[in-house]
C-alpha cells in the first residue's frame, strides 16, 4: 500500500493539494485564492476508486510535521506546495527530497509556480546539488512534460472541474441530491434566457478586448459582466482605471498597444463593474457560479486567464480553469476566449461542444468569431441544449468529480509500485 500524507503547512493561507481536496473541509479555513471548495464530501467516492493507495489515512487533513517525518521515518509519499518546499531550509530541502518520494501540487495555477510566479523548480533543484529520490509534480496544466535527469515526472488533474462545481454550496448539493439535480435541470431546459454573462475580474488585455469588441457591436447591453479591479499588491486604491495602480500589466499593455476601440468602451463605463446579484461580487471570476445564474443564460463568455501560452519550467501554461466549467454548472453554453486548442481538450475530457471552428484562433480573431457567433446567431438552439444538458449532468456527476480526484493518486502509486 503506498500512502500519501501532506506535509503539515505552516503558511495562514497556503494553496490547494490533493490532500486537501479529499481530507481537508476547506469551506471553513483559509487558502491563498480565497476559494471553498467542498470536495472533501467526494471523499467516500475517491476512497473506492483508488487502488494500492491511500491518501491522508496516517496523518488526516492536518498532515505531517516535518521534525517528526525526520526523527520517524514515515512509510509515505509527501505532498506539500513548492512554496513551502522553499520555505523549508536547504537542509531541509535536501533531506526531504533525498529521503522521501514527494508531490509538489500546483493545483490553482496549471504549472506557473514552477518557473513563472517562482523560482524555476528545475534549477532549484539543480541548485541544491542532490538527485531526488522521486518528484512527482501533480498540476492543472496539461502541457507540462517529465525531467528524468532529476526524476521529476508530471502528473496532470484538471481539478478547476471540481472547484468550479463546489464552491458553493447550492451546486454542491446538486451533487449528491438527485431531486434538487432534477430540478435544477428542468430549470435550465424550460426558463427564458438572457444572451449571455461575462465575469472579468483581472482586466487582462483579452478580457477587456473582448468587452469592447461587444460594445462596439452593441451587443453588451444584451450581457450581463463584470470588470473589476486587480486586488493584488499594491492594494486598492480608487482611481481613474486605466492608470490605477492595481492594474499596472493592463496598463502597461494600453499603453505600448493603444486601442481605440478598448479606449472609447473604458470611456462609456464606471468602474470597477460588479455582479450585484452575488454574495462574492468583489471577486468577480474567481468563485464558483451564483445560484442566481442557474438556466439565466444562453451562453457564458469565458475569457480564460491565458490568451497566450506562456512558459513554465515543464511546458507552458494551458490549463482550463473555473472560467471554462462554470458554465458547465450554470447551464449555459460556453464560448471560451483563450489559447488556443483549450475547447478541443476540455472536450477530451469527457464535454460537449457545438462546432464553431474557432478553437485554432487567437487573440483579435478568436475574439471576432466569438462576437459573431452570437451577433449573426450562428448556432442551432436544439444542438445547444444538447450541450448544455450533457455538460451540466457530467460536472454534477459524483463518479466524474471523483475520478478527476483518484486518478493521479492511482497513477503515481502504480508508477512506484512498478520502479
Amino acid at each position: 500500500m503506498i500512502y500519501v500524507e501532506r506535509l503539515r503547512s505552516k503558511f495562514k493561507k497556503p494553496f490547494l493539494t490533493l490532500c486537501d481536496l479529499i481530507n481537508k473541509d476547506n469551506t471553513k479555513g483559509d487558502n491563498f485564492l480565497w476559494m471553498y471548495p467542498a470536495s472533501h464530501l467526494l471523499k467516500s467516492f475517491v476512497d473506492k476508486k483508488l487502488e494500492g493507495v491511500a491518501i491522508g489515512k496516517q496523518f488526516g487533513a492536518l498532515g505531517v510535521d516535518i521534525i517528526q517525518l525526520f526523527a520517524e521515518h514515515q512509510n509515505c509519499i509527501v505532498e506539500l506546495t513548492y512554496l513551502e518546499l522553499l520555505d523549508l531550509s536547504p537542509t531541509f530541502q535536501r533531506k526531504l527530497l533525498s529521503d522521501y518520494a514527494v508531490i509538489i501540487s500546483d493545483l490553482e495555477e496549471g504549472g506557473a509556480s514552477f518557473g513563472k510566479f517562482n523560482k524555476c523548480l528545475i534549477n532549484h533543484i539543480s541548485s541544491l546539488g542532490i538527485i531526488p529520490k522521486k518528484i512527482y509534480c501533480l498540476t492543472s496544466g496539461y502541457d507540462q512534460q517529465d525531467f528524468k535527469k532529476l526524476n521529476i515526472t508530471s502528473i496532470y488533474i484538471p481539478v478547476w472541474a471540481v472547484i468550479a462545481v463546489t464552491c458553493d454550496p447550492y451546486y454542491t448539493d446538486i451533487i449528491f441530491d438527485q431531486s434538487k439535480k432534477d430540478a435544477a435541470l428542468t430549470k435550465i431546459v424550460n426558463d427564458d434566457k438572457k444572451l449571455a454573462i461575462c465575469l472579468n475580474k483581472k482586466p487582462r488585455y483579452h478580457r477587456v478586448k473582448m468587452l469592447a469588441e461587444l460594445y462596439k457591436r452593441n451587443l453588451l447591453d444584451s450581457i450581463d459582466w463584470s470588470l473589476i479591479y486587480h486586488r493584488e499588491s499594491p492594494g486598492g486604491r480608487p482611481g481613474e482605471f486605466i492608470n490605477n495602480p492595481n492594474n499596472f500589466r493592463f496598463s502597461k499593455i494600453i499603453k505600448e498597444l493603444p486601442d481605440e476601440d478598448i479606449n472609447v468602451f473604458l470611456k462609456s463605463y464606471q468602474f470597477p463593474k460588479h455582479m450585484h446579484d452575488y454574495k462574492h461580487a468583489t471577486m468577480g471570476d474567481s468563485i464558483g457560479p451564483s445560484p442566481t445564474w442557474l438556466g439565466k443564460y444562453k451562453f457564458y463568455i469565458g475569457n480564460e486567464t491565458y490568451a497566450d501560452a506562456e512558459n513554465t519550467s515543464f511546458g507552458t501554461t494551458r490549463f482550463l480553469t473555473e472560467k471554462t466549467f462554470k458554465p458547465m454548472c450554470m447551464g449555459a453554453y460556453p464560448l471560451l476566449n483563450g489559447i488556443p486548442g483549450i475547447v478541443d481538450h476540455a472536450a477530451k475530457l469527457g464535454f460537449k461542444f457545438c462546432d464553431y471552428s474557432y478553437d485554432n484562433l487567437a487573440g483579435d480573431q478568436r475574439i471576432s468569431i466569438i462576437c459573431d457567433i452570437l451577433e449573426k446567431k450562428m448556432y442551432d438552439e436544439q444542438s445547444i441544449k444538447q450541450v448544455v444538458e450533457h455538460n451540466f449532468l457530467l460536472i454534477t456527476d459524483p463518479g466524474f468529480l471523483s475520478d478527476i480526484l483518484a486518478k493521479p493518486a492511482n497513477s503515481i502509486a502504480k508508477d512506484l509500485l512498478n520502479r
